[in-house]
């Protein structure tokens, strides 16, 4: 019903299930539902008793809000009973980029080839590709695709960018959507300054590709380390308060345009 959300009516998705006691759902199926859920763009609705949820599905839920701001497309629609492949285009502060969740419906687990190439993706493009709920990164291009072993019932989540030689954001842990929590992208000379809105206070981590070397990195002024996840890949730890500004800094002579 993804394809009459906003045309017909707003979609109702069902409650959302996120408590780990009496219920029979696994961690793997919570995060499937959650998953599939936010990519319909429609309600939220959840059932369960708030107080007695862990800390750890009290973030999930956070990380569901504010809805999407559409639903996502099935790729495989008329190929099979329950599709496996979602896409959602986005739009904000960082520029364009897509969300695609590859599911696995068997009871077993399933490995996945993950090429561009039937997506839709431009041929001949290298992408960023950030793995949500895993918080993996991978480097995809359309020549070679990527194996991904999806566990049964369950998903895997990827924010998909081409690959530019700028700065960019690959993804984060405040919201599923990968990016739509930067309300501010500034690039100036050696410099990039975000500013980070979930509009609530959390802690996270923030994925930035930076095409040179990084110097230092600041949090509202104040200095922060950080890690090299691969090469040109660095992640931050970010605790918000309603909002935060992250400055980076690199290397005098690197290309920040």
């Amino acid at each position: 019903r993804m394809p009459l959300h906003r045309r017909w009516w707003v979609n109702d998705p069902d409650c959302l299930l996120l408590r780990e006691h009496n219920s029979r759902l696994s961690k793997i199926e919570v995060q499937t539902i959650a998953t599939v859920s936010a990519l319909s763009g429609g309600s939220r609705f959840i059932s369960d008793h708030l107080p007695e949820l862990s800390g750890e599905r009290i973030e999930w839920l956070s990380r569901l809000l504010p809805l999407l701001p559409g639903s996502a497309r099935a790729l495989d629609w008329f190929e099979r009973t329950y599709p496996k492949q979602l896409i959602l285009a986005l739009d904000g502060e960082i520029g364009k980029w897509h969300l695609v969740a590859l599911l696995n419906w068997e009871r077993a687990e399933h490995e996945h080839e993950f090429d561009l190439n039937d997506l839709g993706f431009e041929p001949g493009m290298a992408y960023h590709a950030f793995d949500f709920w895993n918080q993996r990164y991978h480097r995809i291009e359309s020549r070679s695709p990527l194996a991904v072993s999806i566990p049964a019932h369950g998903v895997c989540l990827f924010a998909l960018r081409p690959i530019r030689d700028r700065p960019q954001w690959i993804g984060d842990t405040f919201h599923i959507s990968q990016g739509l929590v930067v309300s501010k992208w500034d690039i100036a000379n050696d410099r990039l300054c975000v500013k980070i809105k979930p509009e609530r206070r959390a802690s996270g981590r923030v994925w930035l590709a930076l095409p040179f070397e990084l110097l230092w990195a600041k949090l509202d002024g104040k200095l922060i380390n950080y890690d090299t996840v691969a090469e040109e890949i660095y992640a931050f730890a970010i605790d918000v308060n309603q909002e935060a500004e992250l400055q980076v800094c690199w290397a005098e002579g690197g290309n920040g345009r």
